[in-house]
């Protein structure tokens, strides 16, 4: 199972995740999450 953390500042979004991506459930959380931080322009994967 994956958890996602979203932490936005100034027009950066740090996404820390723990877990594994076992499923392609967890694929598509992890795909989603960096979806929705569309006014970001800079996304980091922790």
């Amino acid at each position: 199972m994956l958890d996602v953390i979203t932490e936005s500042s100034g027009g950066q979004t740090f996404l820390r995740c723990r877990g594994r991506l076992v499923a392609a459930e967890d694929a598509w959380h992890l795909y989603n999450t960096v979806i929705s931080q569309k006014n970001d322009q800079l996304s980091y994967l922790i």
